[in-house]
């Protein structure tokens, strides 16, 4: 069986700020249902101009920031 993997879903709305910022989450199996997911849970609220899905464990965090 597989597993869900947790997307972190961020969003840009048309006409307000420059950059993309986080909106929620999702779980899904891949890309494409994690996009259905996003679409459904955060789209339908508010007027996207972009949407990004990207999988929590492909983002480099780290907490020394100014790199001490």
């Amino acid at each position: 069986m597989a597993e869900e993997t947790v997307y972190w879903v961020f969003g840009k709305e048309q006409g307000g700020e420059e950059q993309l910022r986080l909106v929620g989450s999702v779980n899904a199996l891949n890309p494409a249902l994690a996009e259905n997911y996003a679409r459904s849970l955060y789209g339908e609220d508010a007027n996207w101009a972009e949407m990004a899905v990207v999988p929590r464990g492909s983002v480099h965090r780290f907490d020394d920031v100014r790199g001490a």
